[in-house]
């Protein structure tokens, strides 16, 4: 009797743990349908209650970004929805339904397109570099190393000088994909740290220091994007893609990007 009392404990708790781990995923896509509806018949407000549901629960991705947009633009909160035309684009940079409708929110801010600079070649790599996977270029760096040590140790017990070729050859490629996959990893975090944009909510001061009491320069309204330089005492040192730079306090900033641990 006790054997089969353990048995069926050990059932239940497989059971439970199988259902507890599928559980968040089945109660997103029941909100991803309940959004979907409440979008088709114009019920913004509803729809981007449900689709942040789906973002607190961390299971976001390029396409909640976009409809939750889109549930944003119809609900004329153009921040909102130029923010997470921005954070969808942070995961695929080429599309193309994107970058239209983020253009059409943009036409609904107050401050005027700013001209960009031209990126040095340093800036095009790293933009290219950022883009990458991290997790593979981590994958690629272990096993880049061990097939190195693997094929040394080929090397090195071959009894033939064909194969201590191939060995040395071989050794000599997986030691550079792993050096270049880890380097990439480095630069990469290294590059993310100084990669922060962010858009403004709300009209803001931009001043000439971190004090409120500093002359004002201009000021930014809601929907502009910027980029945040560094940070002080609650104030952010920005740049506009027009090179013009300024500082603001940072409550009035979201930032599109989250920092590393």
């Amino acid at each position: 009797m006790k054997t089969r009392l353990l048995i069926l404990w050990l059932f239940w708790s497989m059971n439970s743990l199988v259902w507890g781990q599928t559980d968040p995923l089945v109660q997103a896509n029941t909100w991803w349908a309940e959004a979907q509806e409440a979008y088709q018949q114009e019920r913004y407000a509803d729809a981007v209650q449900l689709y942040e549901k789906i973002q607190r629960s961390g299971l976001a991705d390029q396409a909640l970004y976009f409809n939750l947009a889109n549930a944003y633009y119809k609900s004329n909160q153009v921040g909102n929805s130029i923010y997470y035309y921005e954070k969808a684009l942070l995961i695929s940079p080429e599309d193309k339904d994107v970058l239209a409708n983020l253009a059409y929110a943009q036409k609904m801010t107050l401050d005027q397109a700013t001209t960009p600079l031209s990126p040095t070649l340093g800036q095009s790599i790293a933009k290219k570099i950022i883009r990458w996977n991290p997790v593979r270029l981590k994958y690629g760096a272990i096993i880049g190393l061990w097939l190195f040590v693997g094929f040394v140790v080929l090397y090195r017990l071959s009894g033939t000088s064909r194969a201590k070729k191939w060995g040395f050859a071989l050794a000599v490629i997986s030691l550079v994909a792993g050096l270049f996959s880890f380097s990439a990893e480095a630069l990469r975090t290294r590059w993310i740290l100084k990669d922060q944009p962010a858009i403004v909510f709300g009209i803001v001061s931009v001043r000439e220091a971190p004090a409120s009491g500093t002359p004002e320069l201009f000021t930014l309204n809601e929907g502009t994007k910027v980029q945040v330089l560094e940070e002080l005492d609650g104030w952010g040192h920005i740049e506009l893609a027009d090179g013009t730079q300024g500082w603001m306090e940072l409550s009035g900033l979201k930032k599109l990007r989250e920092l590393p641990e």
